[in-house]
């Protein structure tokens, strides 16, 4: 088999303006919301976690949706789930897939339960007259979007396979009496360490070319080695066991026909194949954050480094 080593990677981290001021504006509008929604990605529950927002929207109930379960393992994902769960107190979680609508009607339903939980932990009395109000908050590119999409059944958000699509906040009506707020996606400030960089590349929260798809394609491969996940590799002719990385992409790309002058295999083309058939679902169920490599973790600091920000400043 094939070894693996990444140590020589350094983290890499996205954190435009536009995240800073999302950010200072999240804080701005919590006094209208009643729950906050934190958006992960169920293959990265924890990578694609900014636990900075929640530290900022603590003094709300907290409903943590991990998306996408159709790509992740189902064992780990109500594992971490739970473990989520018990970590953060006025918490809840709902596991979702907007394709087969999976979680969606408990998505309403779990905010209604920790919003009567809250005003009964704080003595309200009177019937909420009004909307409630959700806020929904995560990073880039876990699926915020179509999720809201998906809960209104039109196109009220815009979507793509990419970071940064949704630049600004917008309310959006998904009833008679109740109503979200979108938010940009926004990424801890920093670099994330390692293994949590390169997992948020596979995933589209952080661009892809800002870490390198050669480098992105390796990772992924060596995740299916780990994983023993083999079945789509073999579908592309790659034969077992392999000793080559090079010859795995270069099987790929014959069975696939990319070549470039010279019959030479076009290596970069191929790369792209394989990153796009990761965000398709083409290997199946893969969890990514999974232990030893997340613990799970205590803290997060084993995957974002303790970064300190001013969000009281005003922009210049």
């Amino acid at each position: 088999m094939i070894n693996f080593d990444f140590s020589f990677v350094k983290g890499v981290g996205w954190y435009p303006g536009h995240m800073l001021k999302a950010t200072r504006e999240i804080r701005k509008q919590l006094k209208l919301v009643d729950v906050v929604m934190i958006l992960t990605d169920a293959r990265t529950p924890v990578s694609a976690l900014n636990e900075g927002l929640i530290k900022i929207t603590s003094t709300k109930p907290t409903l943590i949706v991990l998306n996408k379960a159709d790509l992740a393992e189902d064992e780990k994902t109500l594992d971490w789930a739970e473990y989520l769960k018990s970590k953060y107190e006025n918490c809840d979680y709902v596991i979702t897939e907007t394709i087969n609508r999976r979680g969606l009607k408990q998505i309403t339903e779990t905010a209604r339960k920790l919003i009567k939980e809250d005003r009964k932990k704080k003595g309200a009395t009177r019937p909420l007259f009004r909307p409630i109000r959700l806020m929904i908050a995560g990073v880039p590119n876990v699926g915020k979007s179509s999720l809201i999409n998906a809960l209104n059944r039109k196109k009220s958000a815009r979507t793509g396979p990419r970071p940064g699509v949704t630049r600004s906040q917008q309310w959006i009506t998904l009833a008679d009496d109740m109503e979200l707020l979108d938010t940009p996606g926004i990424m801890p400030p920093g670099n994330p360490l390692v293994e949590c960089g390169l997992r948020l590349g596979l995933i589209n929260a952080v661009k892809q070319d800002l870490i390198g798809k050669s480098l992105l394609v390796t990772y992924l491969i060596s995740q299916l080695f780990k994983h023993e996940n083999f079945k789509y590799l073999k579908s592309l002719g790659v034969a077992f066991p392999v000793t080559d990385y090079d010859d795995i992409l270069k099987t790929i790309a014959a069975k696939m026909g990319y070549k470039l002058p010279g019959d030479e295999p076009d290596i970069r083309k191929t790369e792209e194949f394989i990153l796009r058939a990761y965000t398709d679902g083409k290997f199946g169920k893969i969890t990514l954050d999974t232990p030893p490599d997340f613990q799970p973790p205590g803290d997060t600091k084993i995957l974002w480094p303790d970064v300190k920000i001013n969000l009281d400043v005003e922009d210049e």
